[in-house]
């Protein structure tokens, strides 16, 4: 019998009733003795009582709410019963009865119930308390009690030494701890029903594929082929056997992916089958939620003609069975494995990663000789577990969260996020967003995606594509990665939004979503006035020790010149010196500080790489030796090195493009897609509505390599691509361009933009200003295309260098940076200056003012 200690307070007396009312069988059972408060006898001593009950306790249940979290007494209760669960002697089971901010308490590193996160009061009382008494059901099997050292079973000497990550897999389909899915039985019986269609749909990582095989194995199918969606070769299958029919059973995988015509015939293929008299063939579709839908929206006769099997949440005990097969092979036993099943929350995923971690971080590698029982339990994992996969999916995550924020009303993706994170089978529909956020801004919002906006964020950024699948035709967005559904379901959501600067949205103390009611038109306004751009160049990163220090002394400078809003961060390339993976990582991790401190998005960040950001060791490797006499091939100018009159080195053009991986690789993490490849698409136009500025990045190091090191130009079709499309966009005729590269005009070097067509082709357009660096030092100059008094003009903006080493100063110019203020008839240019490597930042008082006036730290570029 297990004893259960009820802590609470007096202002939640009839909540603890109704508590022990549903209880009850659990009480006539005889499985479990309950003591709380309202037990003590008259005259009682209510500490000494109180605290013998809560030390002897199996089991704490914590009726969690605001008046609970601001008393003393609960307050010590509370911190008992976490000693105790430390020491492995008691469970914890908070319930959450009224609103409260309970994620700052103590109880923050336990599983909340409902698992839902909603208050029981705001709840429906007999389905909340339901779901509570089950998992209580759960946990207080065998008695609720956990095993202490030495009191599970005698020491034992395994049969086989195994490596941890083969018993809990965290990859591929599990083998030790493989647990027969609850819904195995009933798919037997469908699977065997020739003719009916099937449908096997659920979250990525649930085993649709190997449930399948498993139920075909099980009935001795004798005939079955197995389709790809994503294999060319087996979608030419598929389309012969659509054509030509076959017999037996036909499994179509990742049905999800194929493309619409081939669905609409999967379709009519299932009706016809389902519809004739001779029973000898099937067709099963395995995919992603909602498969089922996408069939009869490709045909809606189809209704009625197959069955569904949904792959979703298992039941606690299975996700236990699981984990007890993975303790029976590596001779241990978690001592907190009743936390372990409630967070997994019916994933046996999720509990295979949990054990995974928790072994890992209790120094089990490996079956052990001597059975070991292991104290850590979720919390103790899962900070480490979202770190590691904050630094996979954050960038990424950020970047689908912001991707509608530069044409407000901003919102709807991060509504949408929001919403997939708690779903219990991994997926969202648009209108499940229209329903659940009213607002006017979120629906107008939401209005944009279903016109192809959303289709839009996963075309600029492939890399979603391995995180999401997006039906445009249902509306639906499902998780492909499991990983990340455990990442978006336990990181901080508060965190999330602080992170990504989204200021008209909050969690609630209920833990919802919610949205201000301020109109977008007062943000606008109030930003007309003053836009900032920081504009930083030639970082030069080396260490990653850099990162730390540069942020910090970046940060107070900022905060110095009382810089209340950063719009836009302006980064003109050389990040790096040598474009190796530690420096790139470097200003990865500086620039995420800096994102954090001045709350920037993706969408806020202009980054164009320079001479320094591409690798010379992959620009080496693209070339290849010849013999001049036995090369047939025209050599082309600028294409290829001489090495005399008899050898020369020939580029491969493939493996030219490559120079620049390891800044698209950082580009990708930082921006959510990785840098174009192809010259001609190394265009980054990015319209900031509300601010009224326009940015264009182009590439001025895009014929640069190791050999021709000086050969700076914008590549004419990018620049081409780039204006195509400011002239036809016609709320671009308003803004303030500004374009971005790299490599000045003038210079006393080689290494500069000499084609002077570039600028008048942008002062056609109506492009203000450009931003550089290289120079290594603060500089203006003037670029006139009119020669009128008010004729089109622009001003080049050099940032100085931020971080190059000493060796490379400009005598005279120390490390430097621009703050842009623009307002309507003038930029403020601040130049900063650092006379030291550690030294802070100063003004940087160097603009002449006239005859007998001090230089100052700035100068003006009228509008």
């Amino acid at each position: 019998m297990a004893k259960v200690f009820i802590s609470y307070v007096p202002e939640d007396e009839a909540w603890r009733a109704v508590l022990e009312v549903h209880l009850a069988s659990l009480l006539r059972g005889g499985s479990i003795q309950v003591w709380h408060a309202g037990h003590l006898a008259a005259g009682e001593a209510v500490g000494a009582r109180t605290r013998l009950e809560l030390e002897s306790a199996d089991v704490v249940l914590i009726l969690v709410s605001p008046d609970y979290l601001a008393s003393d007494n609960a307050t010590r209760e509370t911190e008992i019963a976490i000693r105790r669960r430390n020491a492995g002697s008691a469970t914890i089971v908070p319930i959450l009865i009224r609103p409260c901010h309970w994620e700052s308490s103590p109880l923050a590193g336990l599983v909340m119930l409902p698992r839902d996160g909603k208050p029981v009061r705001q709840s429906n009382n007999d389905a909340a308390w339901t779901s509570i008494i089950q998992e209580l059901s759960f946990i207080l099997r065998g008695d609720g009690k956990r095993p202490r050292h030495g009191g599970t079973s005698p020491p034992t000497e395994p049969d086989e030494i195994l490596p941890i990550d083969d018993i809990f897999r965290i990859t591929g389909v599990p083998g030790i701890t493989y647990v027969e899915p609850d819904q195995l039985p009933r798919l037997r019986t469908l699977v065997s029903a020739m003719g009916t269609g099937l449908v096997v749909e659920g979250p990525s990582g649930v085993g649709k594929t190997t449930v399948v095989r498993k139920a075909l194995q099980d009935i001795k199918a004798t005939k079955e082929e197995w389709l790809i969606s994503q294999n060319d070769a087996d979608r030419k299958k598929l389309d012969d056997r659509l054509t030509n029919g076959f017999s037996g059973h036909l499994i179509i995988d990742e049905f999800h992916r194929l493309d619409g015509p081939r669905q609409a015939r999967v379709a009519d293929a299932m009706k016809m089958i389902a519809d004739r008299s001779k029973r000898d063939s099937k067709i099963t579709v395995i995919g992603i939620n909602p498969v089922g839908d996408s069939l009869v929206a490709a045909l809606p006769d189809l209704a009625g003609r197959f069955k569904v099997v949904r792959m979703g949440r298992q039941p606690d005990a299975k996700v236990e069975e699981m984990i007890r097969k993975g303790e029976q092979a590596a001779n241990i036993s978690f001592a907190r494995r009743d936390e372990l099943v409630l967070a997994a929350a019916g994933s046996l995923f999720t509990a295979q990663q949990l054990c995974y971690e928790a072994a890992l971080k209790a120094g089990v590698t490996a079956t052990q000789k001597h059975m070991t029982v292991i104290e850590v339990g979720f919390r103790d994992v899962v900070d480490e577990v979202l770190e590691e996969l904050d630094g996979r999916y954050f960038a990424l995550i950020r970047g689908f969260a912001c991707h509608d924020e530069r044409v407000p009303p901003r919102g709807a993706t991060l509504a949408l996020l929001w919403l997939v994170s708690k779903s219990d089978d991994g997926h969202v529909t648009l209108e499940d967003v229209r329903y659940r956020f009213p607002d006017k801004d979120i629906q107008e919002a939401l209005l944009r995606l279903k016109n192809s906006y959303l289709t839009k964020c996963f075309e600029d950024s492939p890399a979603l594509k391995s995180l999401f699948y997006y039906n445009k035709g249902s509306g639906v967005l499902s998780i492909e990665d499991p990983r990340l559904a455990f990442y978006l379901r336990y990181m901080s959501w508060a965190g999330f939004i602080e992170r990504t600067n989204h200021r008209n949205a909050r969690i609630d103390s209920e833990g919802n979503l919610v949205f201000s009611k301020r109109a977008h038109s007062d943000r606008v306004a109030a930003k007309e006035e003053i836009v900032t751009i920081l504009h930083l160049s030639d970082l030069h990163f080396s260490q990653l020790a850099q990162a730390e220090v540069w942020y910090n002394q970046l940060a107070e400078d900022i905060k110095e010149l009382e810089c209340e809003e950063i719009n836009a961060l302006v980064l003109s390339g050389d990040l790096t010196q040598r474009a190796d993976k530690v420096e790139f990582e470097a200003a990865r991790q500086f620039l995420l500080r800096v994102s954090t401190e001045f709350k920037l998005s993706p969408g806020q960040v202009v980054v164009v790489p320079g001479n320094h950001d591409l690798s010379w060791t992959l620009s080496k490797s693209a070339y290849e030796l010849q013999r001049r006499a036995d090369y047939k091939s025209p050599l082309e100018e600028g294409k290829f090195i001489e090495h005399g009159t008899e050898v020369v080195e020939v580029r491969d053009e493939v493996a030219y493009r490559r120079r620049f991986e390891p800044f698209s690789e950082f580009y990708g993490l930082i921006k959510g897609s990785p840098y174009p490849s192809a010259s001609a698409d190394q265009i980054d136009l990015q319209d900031f509505a509300a601010e009224n500025v326009l940015f264009l990045g182009l590439n001025s190091a895009w014929e640069i390599d190791h050999h021709f090191k000086s050969r700076a130009g914008i590549h004419p079709e990018a620049l081409t691509r780039a204006l195509s499309l400011v002239r036809q966009n016609s709320a671009y005729g308003k803004r303030i361009k500004i374009a971005v590269w790299h490599h000045p005009l003038t210079t006393s070097g080689e290494d500069r933009v000499k084609d002077q067509g570039v600028m008048e082709q942008l002062a056609k357009a109506g492009f203000r200003l450009v931003l550089h660096g290289h120079i290594h030092k603060a500089e203006n100059n003037l670029f006139r295309f009119d020669m009128s008094a008010g004729g089109r003009r622009i001003d080049l903006i050099a940032a100085g260098t931020f971080g190059a080493p000493t060796t490379e100063w400009v005598p005279g110019y120390p490390l430097q940076y621009n703050l842009l203020r623009i307002s309507k008839d003038k930029v403020v240019v601040e130049t900063r200056r650092r006379e030291e490597p550690n030294g802070a930042w100063k003004p940087d008082a160097r603009w002449l003012q006239g005859p007998g006036k001090d230089p100052l730290p700035r100068y003006d570029v009228p509008l």
